[in-house]
């Protein structure tokens, strides 16, 4: 399963998969929680038709499942969706931060480290900048 924010990084990690993704012919779950229980959904919807539409640019891989989930805890709702889908591995991409980010913010990322019983994969990608965002 991969979780996106929908950052053009995600597109790359999710190529970098694909040989271990055809190898086992798996299904790629693509998962987005938007952070927000009812107001974001639709348009969350509509980023994941964009974004699907991106990913399919990059493969012809067929067996890719995207998902919305309305919620506001981002790493419960990850983990809890991973356990209905019987995942195997949970993959995400973060941004690289500074210290003072890494202190004084919330990371998803760290949160899923810390309690996650699903092996987790993990892509670091670094922004000059604001994050530039494939839409």
């Amino acid at each position: 399963m991969y979780a996106s924010d929908f950052h053009m990084a995600d597109i790359e990690a999710i190529m970098q998969i694909m040989p271990l993704v055809m190898l086992f012919n798996a299904t790629i779950d693509i998962v987005h929680v938007t952070g927000d229980a009812t107001s974001s959904e639709t348009v969350a919807k509509a980023d994941m038709r964009l974004f699907i539409d991106k990913l399919r640019e990059h493969t012809s891989y067929a067996d890719i499942v995207p998902t919305v989930l309305p919620g506001k805890d981002i790493p419960g709702d990850i983990e809890g969706y991973a356990s209905i889908c019987r995942s195997d591995l949970l993959i995400l991409s973060t941004k690289r931060k500074t210290m003072l980010e890494r202190i004084f913010e919330q990371s998803v990322t760290q949160a899923l480290v810390n309690h996650t019983k699903i092996p987790l994969m993990v892509f670091h990608y670094e922004v000059q900048g604001e994050p530039v965002y494939i839409f």
